[in-house]
């Protein structure tokens, strides 16, 4: 109970207190009056007069009305009984107490409601300024997450075009997705390989979720979306959105995903793959999130695609523009360094040097062309390649001139793959305006150490041996003296 609960409740006990003793003089002192106890009724009375100025302000209206009646029967009654015209005299004095008190308490009343209207606003106003101030805090907090990661951008674009190497780019690129968009689960980078498929090239598991189940299915809608329209994705709740209708059965790449984002990887209009966040919970991504995402698919794409042109320029300094083969100056330092790793052994076995000519081919070129010429120069390549061991080299050392490097073969088996390349080159048919042509090729075989510890001697060596072939009417392979 409030204290203006309390007032009201004391009032009310004493208005009851108050009657009740008068009517109990009533019946005492009906029977005998004397100046005394009139004098004290008078008192009483006035008292109660006095009564009706507060009546007013804790009583209702029904309240004040049964107290007004009380009040003037109460009068009545005494000057019936006391026959003193004071009591009737009291009536018009009541009423008119009473009607100062109620216009006083009105007067109060307005004020106090126009001083609650004007509490309340001003309390209005100060939630609308806390809403105001909570919304510029939340802006501020935002602005502030977005200066860190346009910094971390930044950062992030040195690291990532400085990075040569594909695997240390990609784990780059998912390592700052996942310190810049916290909230997922699973990240993965997707990238089209040679037949345009999408694979998973790399991804993070969250580790609290390495339970997850990845489906290694290259059909999932989501990715598939992303791909059709290049355009980037976001999804609330997987089974619910409009635009995909997903089936008990359909393949995707991580069945508990509930919601995600996922952006394409593209440069200069040439799509590579795309960056996908998967969360196990269902509206996990805000559209800062989302954005955020966009914008590093766009830095990353471009990485990337520097990366392939770096890797391009740096195979072009290497190979020969028409055969593709590589060049003299990329054989001498790999061989080098391979002597020098034999030196420091490092290397347990040696290498082989094949130094190869075309037979009579100025006059293939004096005789078809020079375009025929090299065309034939390509189809030497294309064999050359073929035969060329994975850690060995196909070199284009000059003109007609081919040199291959076999490490850890020995001299004879290196004659052997050098007789296997020869009767290839010879055995394959070339047709130029309806008239075949036949290719042969001599070849010098020199071993390293066996034959020279130096780079550049081993190559003269071999090149001794390949004239000794020539000597002995070419289409031959020369190892020994």
């Amino acid at each position: 109970m409030d204290s203006t609960e309390t007032k009201k409740f004391i009032f009310l006990l004493a208005l009851f207190i108050f009657f009740s003793g008068i009517l109990a003089l009533f019946f005492l002192f009906s029977g005998s009056i004397t100046n005394y106890h009139l004098n004290y009724f008078e008192l009483l009375l006035f008292f109660l007069v006095c009564l009706s100025f507060p009546a007013n302000i804790y009583l209702s209206g029904t309240g004040i009305l049964i107290f007004s009646l009380l009040c003037i029967i109460i009068f009545l009654l005494s000057s019936l009984i006391f026959h003193n015209i004071f009591f009737i005299l009291a009536i018009p004095l009541f009423i008119a107490v009473e009607f100062l008190a109620r216009r006083q308490f009105e007067n109060f009343s307005r004020e106090k409601i126009d001083q609650l209207v004007e509490i309340e606003k001003v309390k209005e106003q100060i939630n609308d300024n806390k809403e105001v101030i909570e919304g510029l805090a939340s802006k501020r907090e935002s602005l502030d997450m977005q200066i860190s990661s346009f910094s971390n951008l930044r950062n992030y674009i040195s690291e990532v075009n400085i990075s040569m190497s594909k695997e240390y780019q990609y784990e780059r690129i998912l390592d700052f997705v996942a310190r810049n968009i916290p909230n997922g689960d699973i990240y993965s980078l997707n990238l089209l390989d040679e037949n345009q498929n999408l694979v998973t090239t790399s991804f993070i598991i969250r580790e609290a979720n390495k339970d997850v189940m990845l489906r290694p299915d290259k059909s999932d809608i989501f990715n598939k979306w992303v791909m059709r329209y290049r355009s980037p994705l976001r999804i609330n709740n997987v089974h619910e959105d409009y635009r995909f209708q997903i089936k008990n059965d359909e393949p995707l790449l991580y069945p508990l995903t509930k919601s995600m984002i996922a952006s394409p990887l593209i440069s200069d209009n040439k799509p590579m793959g795309l960056i996908r966040i998967d969360s196990l919970q269902k509206s996990n991504f805000q559209i800062n999130d989302f954005r955020l995402l966009v914008i590093i698919s766009n830095i990353s794409a471009s990485a990337l695609r520097n990366s392939e042109l770096i890797k391009e320029t740096e195979k072009l300094s290497i190979t020969d523009g028409l055969t593709g083969l590589l060049l003299p100056h990329f054989m001498f330092n790999e061989t080098n360094n391979y002597i020098n790793e034999y030196n420091n052994n490092r290397k347990k076995t040696g290498f082989s040097v094949l130094m190869m000519d075309l037979d009579f081919f100025k006059s293939i070129n004096d005789c078809f062309g020079h375009v025929v010429g090299d065309n034939v120069l390509i189809h030497v390549a294309s064999i050359l390649s073929k035969f060329c061991p994975p850690k060995g080299m196909a070199v284009r050392y000059g003109g007609e001139e081919f040199v291959m490097i076999l490490p850890g073969f020995s001299k004879k088996d290196a004659f052997a793959h050098a007789e296997k390349i020869r009767m290839a080159i010879y055995e394959k048919k070339m047709i130029v305006r309806k008239e075949e042509i036949k290719v042969s090729v001599s070849i010098g075989v020199a071993t390293f150490p066996e034959d020279s510890s130096d780079s550049r001697l081993l190559l003269q060596k071999a090149d001794e041996k390949l004239y000794l072939a020539k000597s002995r009417g070419r289409n031959k392979t020369v190892s020994g003296t």
